[in-house]
């Protein structure tokens, strides 16, 4: 048999009014959670491996990540475009 894992998360404090929702891990990953046409989307921009996809909600919302603003976001994502010029 094998062992389950749960992840924590902070999903059951938030309102669909806070959204988006920015985290940060170690300042390498950045995570965003958005409302796009009424559904939950996950975005991850990892600017250590320059890459940019999207993820499953646990991993954005996890206590081990740190709250950050819509300002980080977008640094984290201006040095991402610069590096695919």
């Amino acid at each position: 048999m094998s062992d389950l894992n749960y992840r924590h998360t902070i999903i059951k404090t938030l309102n669909a009014d806070d959204l988006p929702v920015y985290t940060q891990w170690e300042n390498m990953r950045f995570y965003r959670v958005r409302n796009v046409d009424g559904k939950i989307i996950a975005d991850k921009l990892n600017i250590q491996d320059m890459e940019y996809n999207q993820t499953i909600l646990d991993v954005c919302l996890s206590v081990d990540n740190e709250r950050c603003d819509e300002d980080a976001w977008r640094n984290a994502m201006h040095k991402f475009m610069n590096h695919l010029k």
